[in-house]
């Protein structure tokens, strides 16, 4: 049975009731499913958890194993036994289970004993400080603001570039993913420079993140949800 059938095969027990099947493909499929098929990643850290926590709901051992996984890949990262895919792995299952605040008390540990490490997880981190209101923490991981968001605007520069070079189908759902992802990431920073006071730096960042981008329409878009984000706050 390859990855995706083991995948498809616990959803196909969940649905029939057979949970204990159903949980034990699902454990194995995160465990393994990268070894045979690493294009899996997102799959195995968005849909495939969706679906276990949901499993979870109606038979209360998958969700106790959900989190005895993520309680032993929290203890391996603060002994120094891991990297920042470890890093991800937990933090997606507390974005799944609605937990971000296991996220933040996780990285406030990980600076403590490990911050070359926290570095590098520094920015899937951001959103449960954010959501904290750890800004002070999390302005210690961001550098140079502006030379962050330029960073990211070129690859959805490129992104966007290469548009018509996707089925036409495609095309605006793409370009909707690329512009949330962008919006979203710009949106933490400014967050955090605002939540720290440094006001003119978060608006001149803003500015930057929209003057970088080439195309008028995807500049507008990204604008539009900068200003829903800002409005909501």
């Amino acid at each position: 049975m390859t990855a995706k059938e083991r995948y498809r095969n616990a959803q196909k027990a969940a649905l029939e009731g057979r949970y204990e099947e159903a949980l034990r493909d699902h454990v194995w499929f995160h465990d393994h499913a990268l070894e045979e098929q690493p294009s899996l990643y997102g799959v195995r850290l968005s849909y495939a958890l969706a679906d276990w926590a949901d499993l979870g709901k109606v038979y209360p051992p998958a969700l106790v194993a959900l989190k005895e996984i993520r309680e032993a890949k929290s203890v391996r990262l603060l002994r120094g036994d891991g990297d920042r895919a470890l890093f991800h792995d937990v933090k997606s299952i507390d974005d799944c289970l609605l937990e971000h605040q296991a996220t933040h008390q996780l990285f406030v540990q990980l600076a403590k004993v490990n911050p070359e490490l926290a570095q590098q997880c520094a920015e899937l981190a951001m959103p449960s400080l954010v959501l904290a209101k750890d800004f002070a923490l999390a302005r210690t991981f961001i550098k140079d603001p502006e030379w962050s968001v330029r960073k990211w605007c070129g690859i959805l520069n490129e992104d966007v570039a290469d548009l018509p070079n996707e089925p036409l189908p495609q095309q605006p759902p793409l370009q909707e993913a690329y512009v949330h992802f962008y919006a979203e990431r710009v949106r933490v920073v400014l967050a955090v420079l605002s939540g720290v006071g440094e006001r003119v730096l978060a608006n001149s960042t803003r500015e930057t993140a929209l003057a970088s981008i080439d195309s008028l329409p995807v500049r507008e878009a990204v604008d539009a949800a900068l200003s829903v984000d800002s409005s909501s706050e």
